[in-house]
């Protein structure tokens, strides 16, 4: 009977550990593997294209400024999201070619701005280095928008600030981890009490 309870506290963090490692993906095409900006609003001089190296996840990027184009683009996508719900938003940037690294500014709203900034690509290369950048907020409406806007100041001579991996999910709940320590503990003792017997 001991044994039964025990391996249901130990696996049931697990599950819940699982679940949470596959929290829903907001954001729609996020990786733009589509090849093109479905799921996204866009204006001003932006791509997606193959022709950079992607960063860890997916083939294609989207390139702002490419071609020494001007410094204007905006991308954006609104999400649905629960009031009072902890977000982890993610992307990654770098700047591909030889010259001044790139800055993208990025927002995200919903009644009120709930984090903004800007993100600057850790180095210049024509195999782009990409940052990861990583940011928490919690809903205060239905509706959050995500967007990224192509630094101004930046300089389009010979470089081109690249952009992927771009995602939104569910913060873990704290009582998570918490569950899964407990698990992981009573898990350690039947290991034990087996060793010895």
């Amino acid at each position: 009977m001991f044994k039964t309870i025990a391996k249901s506290l130990f696996l049931a963090p697990l599950a819940t550990l699982a679940l949470s490692a596959s929290a829903q993906e907001l954001v729609n095409n996020g990786e733009f593997t589509t090849g093109n900006f479905t799921g996204w609003t866009v204006s001003g001089d932006a791509i997606v294209t193959t022709d950079y190296t992607p960063p860890s996840v997916g083939t294609e990027v989207v390139a702002f400024n490419s071609a020494e184009t001007i410094p204007n683009a905006v991308l954006s996508q609104t999400l649905t999201t629960t009031i009072g719900q902890a977000y982890t938003f993610s992307f990654d940037y770098g700047t591909f070619g030889s010259g001044t690294v790139q800055t993208v500014d990025f927002t995200v709203t919903g009644d009120s701005t709930l984090a903004s900034g800007s993100a600057t690509a850790p180095d210049i290369t024509y195999a782009p280095d990409y940052g990861s950048f990583s940011y928490n907020f919690t809903a205060d409406s239905t509706s959050t928008t995500i967007a990224f806007t192509d630094a101004g100041s930046n300089v389009t001579h010979n470089e081109d600030g690249v952009l992927g991996d771009i995602s939104v999910t569910p913060a873990p709940e704290p009582g998570t981890f918490a569950l899964a320590g407990l698990g992981a503990l009573i898990g350690g003792t039947m290991i034990r009490r087996k060793s010895n017997a």
